[in-house]
């Protein structure tokens, strides 16, 4: 793959890691209930949640789109293997390390993007092993067709309740005395990290570059979002309505789409646009290209290191704003404190990022650091 190439893929993959960390700082030092209620919010924290619905489906995506590429390189054997173990680790660390770092303690346990990317990375090591085509076949199956089971309620499948809700909807249960919740349907992001991998050829040729269909595509995928949205067509639960207050309100109504689980239409509003960005970003220079790279490049170590900077970072600021450790309860809503706290902790990843990117550049290869390929 050529250098291009890869700047660009790592660009896009560090811009949606930089708008999850807007969102976590909104979560945590915002401090705002739900911000796409229309009854309750305003347009400013409407559209700060609503871009960052780009990182999810983006980041699944370009996960089936790296795994493709890995597999040029290798057997399909090898890639398999590298990819169930891959997504049981991920599982493994979502339900230990980045629990632990949301609570900063372990009362119950969320199930959430770890753990979608897990699990989809096991469905499709198992996909392809059974056929080169099976990934787009299910892919194209499951991305278009969860939609139907979106009426069907865990609640209501008794014993099967649970098990349906990990795959397809949402669930919350007990493990035990552990209180258990799941947000990210398995099989919805299995199909997103699928096309991921079927795709891959359309938007990167043999030498690694860009294709210059990509931006069509995404033109194709937002118009697609608006013929299926607009007049009320399938592949969304909740309708959009004209709003009392105008224009504007009625537009963030048709942009409120459905993500748990990720609703057909919800992933053409966000794989659209995603790709319409890629080509952009593949030609972006200077220092915001750099940063955006270096992001990009060490995924894993990002996510895992920004969650307990911005929840240390939201506990210091109630600490020094009530005078005690008495939670992050003490923090009203602010906006403004949500994008100061973005700015302070993408400062502080700045450096361990850069530090670990180098070490797996130097080390990529070398006996005994394969386990660096997990991080």
């Amino acid at each position: 793959m050529s250098a291009a190439r890869n700047a660009g893929i790592d660009r896009l993959r560090g811009l949606v890691m930089v708008l999850m960390v807007l969102d976590h700082s909104r979560a945590f030092l915002g401090r705002v209930g739900d911000p796409l209620d229309l009854v309750s919010t305003t347009p400013a924290w409407f559209f700060t949640r609503w871009i960052t619905h780009l990182c999810a489906p983006t980041f699944v995506l370009l996960a089936g789109v790296g795994a493709a590429l890995y597999a040029r390189r290798v057997s399909a054997p090898v890639a398999s293997r590298f990819l169930w173990t891959r997504g049981l680790w991920l599982i493994l660390l979502e339900v230990t390390v980045v629990n632990a770092c949301w609570q900063f303690g372990y009362r119950s346990v969320s199930l959430l993007v770890i753990w979608a990317l897990g699990a989809s990375m096991v469905g499709l090591a198992l996909l392809v092993r059974v056929h080169r085509h099976a990934p787009l076949v299910a892919g194209v199956v499951i991305t278009l067709g969860h939609d139907l089971l979106s009426g069907i309620a865990p609640a209501d499948l008794g014993a099967l309740g649970v098990p349906f809700g990990l795959l397809f909807s949402q669930v919350s249960f007990e493990l035990g005395s552990l209180p258990v919740g799941a947000s990210y349907a398995a099989v919805p992001w299995l199909g997103v990290m699928a096309l991921g991998w079927a795709a891959a050829p359309l938007l990167v040729d043999e030498q690694g570059r860009l294709r210059g269909r990509i931006a069509w595509l995404g033109l194709a995928l937002v118009g697609a979002f608006l013929l299926l949205r607009l007049p009320g067509l399938y592949g969304e639960p909740q309708p959009w309505a004209l709003q009392e207050r105008g224009v504007l309100w009625s537009a963030l109504s048709v942009l409120d789409t459905s993500k748990y689980p990720p609703s057909l239409q919800f992933l053409l509003m966000t794989l659209g646009p995603a790709l319409l960005l890629l080509p952009l970003l593949e030609r972006l220079r200077g220092p915001l290209a750099l940063l955006l790279r270096l992001f990009g490049s060490v995924p894993m170590f990002f996510y895992l290191l920004h969650i307990p900077v911005v929840h240390s970072l939201a506990l210091a600021w109630a600490w020094v704003q009530s005078g005690a450790w008495s939670g992050l309860g003490v923090l009203a809503p602010s906006l403004g404190r949500a994008y100061l706290g973005w700015v302070l902790v993408l400062a502080l990843l700045y450096l361990p990022c850069r530090d670990w990117a180098d070490l797996k550049r130097r080390r990529r290869g070398q006996r005994g650091w394969g386990w660096l390929r997990y991080l």
